[in-house]
């Protein structure tokens, strides 16, 4: 039965697709809940590894920012799923690989940091939004930072806005641009993958995460609290109103 998140296989990897298109695959509480569902019993599975696709034009929107604006303000729900979530993915064992071909925004960017493989078709746009709707990318920035360049990618988190798949390749959020959406591409992946022992990749992606991010785990359980707060802000009820409303929230002025 179709629902907003889908599980499958293909050449032995489970695959999750989110299946919200209406939302831009937002990552409401239900959705959260699912995928990390789907992770979970995909780790725990003897499958060769995890991929992660989408449905519709938005690999991911972020935080479902409509529902967040509904609860309470000390509601910490969304925050804590999507630690939860994170940090499987950061933990899962086997090569996880993420195909975008669309728009990917907040918390979808770090799903793509928790990913080893990252498949992006030219016209898929990035951003770090969180600051135009009031808050900071915490838990983004714990999965993202340790193994990128924090001056490069600075001012994307700062500004907020949009950048397209050949930046984001230069940055190294995504391992390979596609000129168009290419089944195939993935498969070879898969099929290239499949030719490496499976303990061997095992330990390859065991090392690279101790060697390079070896605090992220911790950097996501201290993130987790700062998320909570975050959303809890003046700030981010104002920026969640301006989104809802489509006007530019108070602190541009009125300029």
């Amino acid at each position: 039965m179709s629902g907003p998140v889908n599980r499958g296989t293909r050449l032995g990897f489970d695959t999750v697709e989110l299946n919200a298109p209406g939302h831009r695959n937002a990552l409401s509480l239900d959705m959260l809940a699912r995928l990390l569902d789907a992770v979970r019993a995909s780790a725990a599975g003897t499958s060769r590894g995890l991929v992660l696709t989408h449905a519709g034009t938005a690999f991911c929107a972020g935080v479902d920012l409509k529902e967040r604006s509904g609860l309470a303000r000390s509601d910490s729900a969304h925050s804590d799923l999507l630690s939860l979530l994170l940090r499987e993915l950061w933990a899962y064992q086997k090569p996880v690989v993420a195909m975008v071909d669309g728009a990917t925004r907040g918390g979808g960017m770090g799903l793509l940091a928790c990913a080893d493989i990252v498949l992006a078709v030219e016209g898929s746009t990035f951003a770090y939004a969180e600051a135009r709707v009031g808050v900071a990318p915490a838990l983004v920035m714990a999965v993202t930072l340790p193994s990128t360049d924090s001056r490069s990618l600075l001012p994307y988190l700062l500004g907020a806005g949009p950048f397209d798949a050949r930046t984001a390749q230069r940055l190294g959020l995504v391992s390979e641009v596609l000129p168009s959406p290419d089944a195939g591409a993935l498969d070879d992946t898969l099929n290239a993958l499949r030719s490496g022992a499976p303990g061997a990749l095992i330990t390859i992606k065991r090392l690279a995460r101790e060697w390079s991010a070896p605090q992220v785990d911790r950097l996501i359980r201290e993130m987790t609290a700062l998320s909570a707060q975050l959303f809890a802000t003046q700030e981010a009820a104002e920026g969640m109103a301006a989104f809802a409303q489509r006007r530019p929230p108070n602190w541009l002025g009125s300029r």
